[in-house]
């Protein structure tokens, strides 16, 4: 059994493990879209892009979507199916960073799809992405952000999800599952296991990985010192408005920030 140490950099099977059907999270974004932003969303932004997931699925509602991913291999990827859908002209990936990376003020909304924005570790670097992000959006777009926060409790007993994705002869079986919490340094280790049949080839992928632990008083803060957004709302993932006059913990789920550029 042979072991790898990054998924990111192969994204073939990346692409087979995170191959879940995203049209409810599609759909959500554009009744967001729709209700917060006064003017028709044509052109979006998409920070950590992956493999291209949502690049080759809005343009299919007539929104082109740029996205960038500090992955080069992901990048490519995403960039031959886009090609091989002849999406060219309504999607692109090109490699960036979410620390540094900014755009002209073109695009009319951003997505950050969930907990990606995690990975940025350092304040410093969070409150920058927030600054280059809503200076990359036309004022009145909005930047929605799909994040979870940490559970008033902890350690969470039994964090581990498991699932399994095929397709074209590659069959994936994914286990993503927390290792311990660092509440002073507000950090989440985790970790990540694949095993993978690709036609008859069998290996695992496993790595570790932490990304930011995220606390609700902490995305206010940021919001406030970056002075060109605003939470406009918050919606689960049903699609119903959470009241941000009460707590607000990991114990509510995935959660989608409505964030206004003033």
């Amino acid at each position: 059994m042979i072991s790898y140490n990054n998924i990111y950099n192969l994204p073939e099977y990346y692409d087979v493990a995170f191959s879940y059907d995203i049209k409810h999270e599609i759909n959500i974004y554009r009744k967001i879209f729709n209700i917060h932003v006064p003017f028709e969303v044509k052109k979006i932004l998409e920070p950590a892009s992956g493999t291209g997931r949502f690049l080759t699925s809005f343009p299919k509602y007539g929104i082109s979507i740029t996205g960038y991913d500090i992955s080069n291999p992901e990048v490519d990827f995403a960039n031959a199916k886009i090609k091989e859908l002849k999406l060219e002209g309504m999607a692109e990936s090109i490699v960036g960073n979410m620390e540094s990376i900014k755009f002209e003020r073109i695009y009319d909304a951003a997505i950050n799809s969930i907990n990606s924005i995690g990975y940025i570790l350092k304040d410093e670097d969070v409150l920058l992405h927030f600054i280059n992000t809503s200076e990359s959006i036309k004022r009145g777009g909005v930047y929605i952000i799909h994040l979870d926060f940490c559970p008033e409790k902890y350690p969470v007993v039994d964090s581990v999800n498991e699932w399994h994705c095929e397709r074209d002869g590659i069959s994936v079986n994914i286990t993503w599952g927390l290792s311990h919490v660092d509440i002073k340094n507000k950090l989440s280790h985790q970790y990540c296991l694949l095993k993978v049949n690709d036609n008859g080839k069998h290996f695992e992928i496993k790595e570790n990985h932490t990304l930011r632990l995220w606390f609700y008083e902490d995305l206010k803060e940021f919001i406030k010192k970056s002075h060109n957004l605003r939470i406009e709302s918050v919606y689960n993932e049903k699609f119903e408005e959470i009241d941000r006059k009460g707590e607000i913990t990991g114990e509510m789920g995935n959660l989608y920030f409505v964030l206004k550029v003033l």
